[in-house]
């Protein structure tokens, strides 16, 4: 039985720190240098998330064909980790980079670099997540394999949360425009650095076999087949793609609720870190819970809690008297 090394598991778990800086900076703060630093249309900006959104649920198992598919004598994982992290890397630099462009040259310009972003992390991250059955057979281990990224991917989350704004005004030297091509820069570099070391750090137990063409490929009429005719599957994608829409708003909006809202744009800094730290909790508390109380029962307590906490949030902005659910003030 293949067993993978504590140093295996953290050159693993590198590669989600690598990745998550990168999909945090552009989940939390892409939608706001458009519309405020760049003074790009928001109803633009909110219909390119949209599309991009949309995308993802086709582009996604496309890419997992793809993996599925993949022969080469370095695994079917690995090589579109590497691939994926320089193309996406590259990417980002153009993402935050402002060329000069006007008119419908800049809308082009954001609409494509923001597409190609999307379509170059997914080549990334779906082999990255695949592959944790790939490096162990013990399910227990892979129990614990699959937490450790989790960890290093919240810690990314939250070093951008917390420190992303300061950081944008320090390379920036009070302009934001290049505080974040400063920032989207070195983001860049430590992204690459880290998609090496998981790349050099671990290996699929699938290698010595990944040379042949004897294993069976999947068709895409075979995936499709599959899709429609397992519900479980489609209850899985359809959460899957409720909780990422959910996700994106509370993170893209953030700087926007504390900033038009609370008035105090500083304030992201907190809210972020304070969400950042509740899902560390959630990490190292969910096996205790699970065995208090059922998988099942933290299951539906995890769908629940969020949804009444964001209904408190949401009240919390408006004025004591409540007049506005009389649908005016006095």
């Amino acid at each position: 039985m293949q067993q993978l090394t504590w140093p295996g598991r953290i050159s693993y778990g590198v590669g989600a720190f690598g990745k998550d800086l990168v999909y945090a900076i552009v989940a939390t703060f892409y939608m706001f240098y458009l519309t405020d630093v760049c003074k790009i249309d928001p109803i633009f900006t909110g219909n390119l998330f949209l599309f991009a959104r949309l995308f993802d649920a086709v582009n996604d198992p496309v890419m997992g064909l793809v993996v599925d598919n993949t022969r080469t004598r370095w695994g079917k994982f690995r090589p579109w980790i590497l691939l994926g992290t320089i193309l996406n890397a590259v990417v980002l630099v153009f993402l935050f980079l402002n060329p000069g462009l006007n008119g419908g040259r800049q809308l082009t310009y954001i609409a494509v670099t923001y597409l190609l972003w999307g379509i170059t992390y997914t080549l990334m991250d779906i082999p990255y997540w695949s592959m944790i059955p790939a490096l162990t057979d013990d399910e227990k281990e892979r129990d614990t394999i699959s937490v450790i990224p989790r960890i290093f991917a919240s810690v990314a989350w939250m070093l951008i949360g917390y420190w992303g704004l300061p950081l944008v005004k320090l390379l920036g030297e009070g302009k934001q425009a290049d505080g974040f091509a400063r920032l989207g820069v070195g983001i860049a570099v430590i992204f690459v650095i880290c998609s090496v070391i998981t790349f050099f750090g671990v290996k699929d137990r699938g290698v010595a076999q990944s040379g042949t063409s004897r294993q069976q490929r999947t068709s895409v009429r075979e995936m499709i087949a599959v899709l429609v005719k397992n519900d479980q599957v489609l209850v899985v994608l359809a959460l899957s793609l409720l909780f990422n829409l959910s996700f994106q708003l509370t993170n893209g909006f953030a700087v926007f609720y504390c900033k038009y809202v609370i008035g105090a744009a500083e304030m992201v800094s907190v809210y972020l870190l304070a969400a950042g730290i509740t899902q560390l909790c959630g990490l190292f508390g969910y096996p205790f819970l699970a065995s208090r109380f059922g998988r099942r029962a933290v299951f539906a307590a995890s769908g629940i809690f969020p949804v009444l906490g964001f209904a408190v949030l949401l009240l919390g902005i408006f004025p004591a008297d409540r007049t506005w659910l009389q649908g005016g003030s006095s």
